[in-house]
């Protein structure tokens, strides 16, 4: 339970298969890599502008015993250029 910070993509890819939600700051470029890599778990934004909006949500769910992940987009979206076909 809790949350995992996690860097994409290889050895993160069992972690976000894993987890029950993913958390990004950039929910486009997080959902091509994640669907380059078959990974369904749901995808939620998460970032400065709304971040006082969903730490209830965030929290709550941890405390129901969910697992989260976040992503943070700043260094990943060079992986994501390269993997377009």
């Amino acid at each position: 339970t809790g949350v995992q910070t996690c860097a994409l993509p290889i050895w993160a890819l069992r972690i976000l298969k894993e987890v029950d939600l993913i958390l990004a700051e950039d929910t486009r470029t997080t959902g091509q890599l994640l669907k380059h890599f078959d990974i369904a778990t749901k995808l939620f934004p998460h970032h400065q502008h709304n971040e006082h909006q969903t730490v209830e949500m965030i929290v709550s769910r941890i405390n129901a015993g969910e697992k989260i992940a976040i992503v943070v987009n700043h260094r990943i979206n060079s992986v994501a250029q390269e993997i377009k076909p």
